[in-house]
């Protein structure tokens, strides 16, 4: 009976079941996407793929998640060796919303300022909040300017123009706050388009940014030391051909670092727009150095430090670890590019100079010392982007714009209105994960 029941209909019917078994899980198969490196906007971009149901292989060279988020155990507790603050403004807010679901705390970095020159003259608060206006409008007068004249002149040229106390000590010390430490970039290699941030907006985590990072990463397939050799595509795939193999995907985000894929090892094709973005950019040099001292000479209220020098003319700016007797140095633009070369024990002598001029002779030695080193970082090489003289914030957002609709960049460097900062990482993940999933939908 059961073999007169297998009727030609029977077999029709079966043959039809069988072919679709075979092709529903092709046709149906969620898009598998590839990520290039698990930084920031790498996990931004991976965690909201995977919640929409995409297949996300992340892609690391280091051991390690996070790229310039990065948290060591030194001078006996946790300490942030890279990032550690954003930006208080509006383009905080989705960033601010994460941090909250996920439970990280962060505080305001507006009180505690000490800023003292070489002459040994300390300026109050309200002294700091008058300069600042002053400087302001300054910069105001001396952009409208820069519009008549040519957006092809440098940051300091343009300052000049309707400034006549740039060299006043407040006021270059705001200059570098303000401009070259978040640009990471003297103002004579500024755009007069670099972003304006005043240090004491900025937001200063409490929690270690790594932790978030690492709740971003969870449930997601992550493969360290995966070095990426070469990205090739077609109007169907993109292939990533690792150190072991290679792989397909139907569509690929790369978190490269603007010094990384401004080097050019990936053979990667970029349109001619991309390639003219890139000469546009500069990744700045940002480092921090970690001073361990046997006991705090500083005041219990002195959370920054600033110290101006007129020759040479510099800044440095010191902050105190909470609850361990360790100031770090924030380093940027030529003092940061100065101490690649000159390494630790050079550096940590004119950081006790800078301080010694601020607290008297007496400060001793430190007692440990620790200089990080991401300008020459194979996996960095620089820190915060900015943009070169003649160039402006569209440069940007040029590199934000999909390659042969498979391949998507993200990155700080890649964020129109925030290149340089972690909601511009942040937010740039979000942007290509939302671009990618468009295209494959």
């Amino acid at each position: 009976m059961a073999a007169r029941a297998f009727s030609r209909r029977t077999f029709l019917h079966s043959s039809a079941a069988f072919g679709a078994s075979v092709l529903v899980p092709f046709r149906l198969r969620a898009p598998r996407v590839g990520i290039v490196g698990a930084g920031l906007s790498g996990l931004a971009a991976a965690r909201a793929l995977t919640d929409l149901g995409l297949q996300v292989v992340v892609f690391e060279a280091r051991s390690r998640i996070g790229g310039r988020v990065c948290t060591e155990n030194l001078f006996g507790g946790p300490i942030e060796m890279g990032t550690d603050r954003f930006h208080g403004d509006e383009l905080m807010l989705p960033l601010a919303a994460d941090l909250t679901k996920k439970g990280i705390t962060w505080r305001d970095t507006n009180e505690g300022w000490v800023f003292v020159d070489d002459a040994g003259n300390k300026y109050e608060k309200d002294d700091i909040d008058r300069a600042r206006m002053n400087w302001k409008r300054a910069y105001n007068l001396s952009s409208k300017a820069a519009e008549e004249v040519s957006r092809r002149i440098t940051f300091r040229e343009m300052m000049t123009l309707r400034a006549n106390t740039l060299d006043a000590v407040m006021f270059r010390s705001l200059l570098w706050m303000d401009v070259e430490q978040p640009n990471a970039a003297p103002i004579e290699e500024l755009s007069t388009s670099a972003k304006v941030q005043p240090a004491d907006r900025h937001q200063q985590f409490i929690t270690s940014p790594t932790e978030w990072l690492n709740q971003l990463a969870k449930r997601i397939d992550v493969r360290f030391q995966e070095a990426v050799q070469s990205v090739t595509y077609t109007d169907k795939e993109v292939v990533l051909d690792l150190e072991g193999g290679s792989e397909k995907f139907d569509a690929v985000i790369l978190t490269l670092p603007l010094g990384v894929l401004k080097e050019g090892k990936f053979g990667l094709d970029l349109p001619r727009g991309h390639r003219e973005a890139l000469k546009g950019l500069q990744a700045g040099h940002a480092e921090k150095i970690f001073l361990h001292f046997d006991k705090p000479f500083w005041g219990k209220d002195d959370q920054h430090i600033v110290y101006v020098s007129g020759v040479p003319v510099c800044c440095s700016w010191f902050e105190p670890v909470a609850d361990r007797p360790v100031l770090v140095g924030h380093l940027a633009a030529g003092l940061a590019a100065q101490s690649t070369q000159d390494g630790p024990e050079k550096t940590a002598r004119l950081a006790m100079e800078q301080l010694r001029g601020v607290y008297g002779p007496n400060v001793p030695d430190p007692t440990g010392l620790r200089l990080t080193r991401w300008s020459i970082d194979p996996y960095c090489l620089g820190a915060r982007t900015s943009l070169i003289p003649g160039y402006s914030s569209s440069t940007v957002a040029r590199l934000a714009e999909p390659v042969a609709d498979r391949v998507f960049l993200a990155g700080e460097h890649t964020h129109k209105n925030a290149p340089g900062t972690v909601q511009g990482a942040y937010l740039s993940g979000l942007r290509a994960a939302a671009q990618a999933s468009a295209k494959l939908a």
